[in-house]
């Protein structure tokens, strides 16, 4: 069990206290559309520098649920490899801050996505702000995993060619609150060799599952599964 002058000092060593990225949503969200039962997608594509590529995609459903179910199905990490495709697994390593009380929790996750011709690993620092019904997340540094690994907590290494990894998902009340809108964004930086068709999956039909996935879960009532294929 890891005590709380060791996670203090981790803190202090790896510079991870409560931070927050700017808001990166800046698409339009048509309530028309979505309350039609469309899915909206959005990208944006950044320079190049060098062999670096980033990317930004969006997205944003209608959930015929009330935003506080919406929420117990979005801060559990745990269980997304359960219905989500393409997720391997998510797992809480480490809560640094428990969501409890009001307070804005903190948690190191570790996830694994099994997509065509690649799996991608990766160490993610996530913010919990239930009071806004706000997520966001970081991938963390090679510096602040070898930290938590000196120390005795072990941390895998994100996958090479992933130089860094941004995200936010947000509920917004829908239908004064009978329904709620769900909006997820991720940016990612990276260097590895992706052919066009690998990187258009990840933008559009990986988005497309996550979010069809999200709603499906909420709407069973928690019973919606992945199928998975035997080999």
């Amino acid at each position: 069990m890891v005590g709380l002058s060791t996670i203090f000092f981790v803190l202090l060593m790896t510079a991870i206290p409560c931070w927050a990225v700017q808001d990166p949503f800046d698409f339009p969200v048509d309530e028309g559309k979505l309350e039609a039962g469309e899915l909206l997608l959005f990208e944006k594509r950044y320079p190049a520098i060098g062999a670096s590529k980033k990317r930004q995609i969006a997205g944003a459903i209608a959930i015929d649920s009330e935003p506080a179910r919406v929420w117990e199905v979005m801060k559990n990490w745990d269980e997304l490899g359960q219905f989500v495709p393409d997720v391997d697994y998510y797992k809480t390593i480490l809560v640094l801050e428990p969501l409890e009380n009001g307070r804005i929790g903190e948690s190191v996750v570790e996830g694994k996505l099994d997509i065509p011709f690649f799996d991608i690993q990766y160490t993610l620092d996530v913010i919990f702000d239930q009071s806004k019904l706000r997520q966001q997340w970081r991938m963390m540094t090679p510096s602040e995993i070898n930290t938590y690994n000196i120390i005795g907590i072990k941390l895998k290494p994100s996958s090479n060619g992933i130089e860094s990894i941004e995200g936010m998902a947000l509920i917004k009340p829908f239908e004064n609150g009978r329904k709620a809108i769900y909006i997820y964004v991720s940016t990612v930086e990276y260097t590895m060799p992706l052919p066009d068709f690998l990187e258009d999956y990840l933008a559009r039909d990986a988005l497309i599952g996550y979010l069809e996935a999200v709603k499906k879960r909420v709407e069973s009532q928690g019973l919606y599964v992945k199928q998975t294929i035997l080999h």
